[in-house]
Formats: C-alpha cells, sequence, structure tokens
C-alpha cells in the first residue's frame, strides 16, 4: 500500500513551494534487471523542491531486515543509504557470480547509493558503495587474507551504475587494492599497499609484492572458488614479489614472479637469488610435460656438516607429487 499526500502553496515574492509525503505500508520494491527485491517497506518518504528525505525506514531484503535513509546532498545528488546485518550465503545467492566460497558468517553492511541529479551531465553513472568491517565472517583464504569471525577486516566496493561505462574498485584491509571495468573484461589487482591502476587491455594483472605464498595452500582454497559459470578463455599476468614461495618442504626465497596464462597455457620467468630460468605448463591436469629453462641454480646442502642431522626419508605417500 502507498499514501500520497502533498500541499503546494500559493507562490508569493518568493517563488514556488511543495511539500509532500509518501508512506510505505508494507510495500515491495522489485527491480527485475538486477534481479533485487526490497519487500515488507514501512515508512515515509518526504519530498520537496530541494529534493527526497526520509529516516528510519523499515525493510526486508537478502533474508534480513534493513533500514533506510534518504538524503538530498548540496549538489543535488541523492543519497540513498541502507544498514543491515546480511549472510553472505543469502548476497551468494542474490549474486552467483562472485566467487564467495570461502566466506562465511554475517556482518554489518553500510551499501550507498548516490543518483545524480538531474541537471548533471548526461551520461553520469549512479554510485553504488558497499562498506563492511567484516567482523562475523570467516575467510577461509591463507595468510595475509584469511580471517576468524573475530577479526574486523575493511571492506570498501564502490560500483558505478547506468551512465556511461565506468571503472569499479574494490579496497580490503590495505592489501588488496583493485579496479575493473564495468563489463569485467578489465581486472588489475594490487597486492601489499600500492594501488591499482586499470590498463587498457582485457584480462586480469596481478601484481605487488607479498611475504609468503604457501602453494599447497593456495592450491586447496582454490579449488572450490569456481562459480561454475564457463566463462571462456580468460587471461592472466602476473608480477609479484615474494618473500618465501613454498610447497612443502620445499621453499624458494626473495623470489620475483613474470608470468601469464593464455589459451590454458602457463609461461613464465623466475628469478631469485639461486633460480633463475623460464618455464611453461598447461593451466589444468594434462599430460603435458612441464618445460623448465633454468639459466642458473644453486643447491646449498650441509652434506659435509657433521652436525647436520639428516631428515628422515620422505614417505613416498605423503607430500608434493612430482607428476
Amino acid at each position: 500500500e502507498l499514501r500520497l499526500a502533498f500541499t503546494v502553496p500559493l507562490a508569493d515574492e518568493i517563488g514556488h513551494a511543495l511539500d509532500g509525503q509518501l508512506g510505505f505500508d508494507g510495500a515491495q520494491l522489485s527491480l527485475p534487471d538486477w534481479g533485487f527485491t526490497m519487500s515488507d517497506i514501512q515508512g515515509q518518504l518526504d519530498f520537496n523542491l530541494d529534493g527526497l528525505s526520509a529516516r528510519g525506514i523499515r525493510a526486508r531484503t537478502l533474508g534480513a531486515p534493513v533500514r533506510v535513509d534518504v538524503s538530498p546532498m548540496n549538489d543535488g545528488t541523492t543519497r540513498i543509504r541502507t544498514r543491515g546485518n546480511l549472510g553472505l550465503e543469502d548476497i551468494m545467492r542474490q549474486v552467483p557470480a562472485i566467487p564467495l566460497q570461502a566466506f562465511s558468517g554475517r556482518t554489518d553492511f553500510v551499501i550507498e547509493m548516490n543518483i545524480p541529479a538531474a541537471s548533471a551531465a548526461a551520461g553520469t553513472p549512479g554510485i553504488l558503495s558497499v562498506e563492511s568491517d567484516l567482523k562475523g565472517v570467516r575467510i577461509s583464504l591463507p595468510a595475509p587474507f584469511g580471517k576468524t569471525p573475530e577479526q574486523t577486516r575493511q571492506l570498501s566496493v564502490k560500483l558505478p551504475v547506468g551512465g556511461q561505462p565506468a571503472p569499479g574498485s574494490l579496497q580490503y584491509a590495505g592489501l588488496i587494492d583493485a579496479k575493473f571495468s564495468s563489463d569485467g573484461h578489465q581486472v588489475d589487482v594490487m597486492v601489499g599497499g600500492n594501488e591499482a591502476r586499470l590498463g587498457p587491455d582485457p584480462g586480469v594483472r596481478i601484481a605487488g609484492q607479498l611475504e609468503t605464498v604457501d602453494l599447497l595452500e593456495w592450491g586447496e582454497s582454490l579449488k572450490g572458488m569456481s562459480n561454475g559459470e564457463d566463462s571462456g578463455p580468460m587471461s592472466l599476468h602476473l608480477d609479484l614479489g615474494i618473500g618465501r614461495l613454498k610447497a612443502g618442504n620445499l621453499g624458494i626465497d626473495d623470489l620475483h614472479l613474470d608470468a601469464g596464462i593464455r589459451n590454458g597455457l602457463w609461461r613464465g620467468k623466475i628469478e631469485a637469488p639461486n633460480l633463475a630460468g623460464s618455464f611453461s605448463a598447461a593451466q589444468g591436469q594434462t599430460q603435458r610435460p612441464i618445460q623448465v629453462d633454468l639459466d642458473r641454480l644453486s643447491l646449498q646442502l650441509p652434506l659435509g656438516d657433521e652436525n647436520f642431522a639428516p631428515p628422515p626419508v620422505p614417505d613416498p605417500e605423503d607430500g608434493p607429487d612430482p607428476a
């Protein structure tokens, strides 16, 4: 049910005036193009010649109660702010294209939609922003990106909506800074504190500096991250400095990795104090051999040290598989 009431005072020396209210009593808002529905809307929206305003409108969306405030900004923009405690499973059902399998729990979100003024330049997009400290959410990823439900990590996402295509952005806890095109064909991710800069070429670029990367842990974490949709050939480029790259008892220190994947094939270069060369390998598990061409390899084994206790013979059923 909607209730509409407004008054139009007579014009005087000040000019025209308008004062009205739009009441909601169990109303529903549906945006079919986005697959979005807000139900059980209760409250009042005020309007005048300065814009729209509301405080404490109550509703339900994504399986949870939310509160909505609406306020006009000085530049004519209308800001709609929604606050609620939302579950990650509900968000994943709403936006199945986002691989949130490593995320679980509930947390407080602040979702803002800035709608440009009627006087804004043609093609000016609205801005949808999402903010949360993620308290209550578990992120099952290796360090430094994973977290327990008790920890707080600030998340900020901004998405242009409508108008001319414009890049979106994501920041996570000072660890990740990302920019992406509106069609998702260009993604630039910086890790370790630097700022992402979106390039003109399609594909995903991940660059920056990490202290430690555990290949076995990341392999397990990424197994279930696919959204199950076939997005076609993916181009990915890595330009990473890694303090220590390890796999079980094996490790490489002070590594620089410059590698990419195109048409299902990895190609890249590795540079470290004790190892340098190039490699190529198939993306998935295939019979195609891994090719490694080393320029430098230095193995320092303390075989002559009388105080050195050699490690036990490895269990052939445990550890990384050479195949």
